[in-house]
């Protein structure tokens, strides 16, 4: 997850996730600020082909 996102979660929530997993936030403000996206949508992006563009 993004830095800024790990940021912006509560103690308990991270404590939650720490269960399962190790968090790594990543600082990518150019991505997030610039590019107006964040860690999931440059994981999670959609590539449709281009008749349905």
């Amino acid at each position: 997850m993004s830095q800024s996102a790990c940021t912006a979660l509560t103690a308990a929530q991270k404590h939650t996730l720490e269960r399962y997993c190790e968090l790594l936030p990543l600082a990518i403000t150019t991505i997030e600020t610039i590019g107006g996206g964040s860690a999931r949508c440059m994981l999670a992006e959609v590539f449709l082909p281009a008749a349905v563009q």
